[in-house]
């Protein structure tokens, strides 16, 4: 460590930062974590991405930035190049951005990392904890066995389905936002509504709204899935080409687990041939958990959602 300094990100400095990454990257922090690091943003956004020089060589970053959605705890993201380490340099980076916040006041930070990973480890070591874990279940569409599951989970009496493509794209973000709030609300509550409908906005403009389904209970939408088709051609092999979220739209729907597993069904009998769907869940959620439980699968890739405080 004696040789390394740390400097603020400036302009140019993207160039290299491909080289910190492994040689075949797990796509959930090539999406999220990789990318966090970058220039000061423009308000009311805040991050702050610092940079560790060996030498002239750039060997590591790590950065904090506050999720608008989810402000109670700052995101965290720390990467060294595959040579550099076990050196410490990954601790320098992450205390010295630990010690940056937008307001002064200390919360916790958090992060994505795989069951048994060095990331997993890395965090422990710092005196980290999971605070929410995800099975993130795959499904293969094609297998007899989950024709089977789907054409057993009838909706209950008085229960219509519905393509979500019959919702104008306002009352889908509102779907969206009511779905979201509840689902999150008791381990990492919303903190700007406005924000949150934003996000609700772009993302249920991504959906494949014919394949989403909507559950309805005496005109009332009960349950919502929605279905990401993202591209099949650049899915990493062996990962799901096809996300779904599914929960219903409030905590105590009564007989939601039926509900539920019904409109699940309905998607997953509607999914492109030939790639695996994977179900983007919390195993808090109440109906979605009993549902995946017995639900056939081709097994899981589970995500911890870790904090340190």
């Amino acid at each position: 460590m004696d040789r390394v300094r740390l400097k603020p990100w400036r302009d140019g400095d993207g160039e290299w930062l491909d080289a910190l990454l492994d040689s075949d990257p797990d796509p959930i922090w090539l999406a999220q974590g990789h990318q966090l690091h970058g220039l000061d943003p423009e308000p009311p956004a805040w991050r702050r991405t610092l940079v560790a020089f060996d030498g002239d060589e750039p060997v590591g970053a790590a950065s904090v930035a506050v999720n608008r959605v989810h402000a109670t705890r700052l995101m965290c993201a720390v990467e060294v190049a595959p040579g550099h380490r076990r050196r410490g340099v990954g601790t320098a980076l992450y205390r010295a951005v630990r010690a940056l916040t937008p307001d002064g006041a200390v919360r916790p930070v958090s992060g994505k990392v795989r069951p048994g990973s060095p990331a997993e480890a890395f965090v422990a070591a710092l005196g980290g904890r999971p605070y929410q874990r995800c099975e993130c279940l795959r499904v293969d569409p094609s297998d007899p066995a989950v024709h089977r599951w789907c054409a057993g989970a009838q909706p209950p009496t008085g229960v219509r389905l519905t393509p979500l493509s019959r919702l104008t794209p306002e009352r889908l973000a509102a779907a969206f936002v009511e779905q979201y709030r509840w689902v999150h609300r008791d381990w990492s509550p919303i903190t700007s509504g406005s924000r949150l409908v934003e996000v609700a906005v772009d993302t249920v403009a991504e959906a494949d709204s014919d394949r989403s389904t909507a559950a309805w209970v005496d005109g009332r939408l009960a349950a919502t899935v929605w279905v990401f088709s993202g591209d099949a051609e650049v899915a990493p092999a062996g990962t799901a080409a096809v996300e779904l979220i599914a929960e219903t739209q409030r905590a105590d729907e009564p007989d939601g687990v039926r509900i539920l597993a019904a409109a699940v069904a309905r998607s997953l009998s509607r999914m492109p041939a030939g790639h695996l769907v994977g179900f983007d869940g919390h195993v808090t959620d109440p109906h979605l958990t009993p549902v995946l439980a017995s639900l056939p699968s081709v097994g899981t890739d589970p995500l911890l959602l870790v904090e340190m405080r």
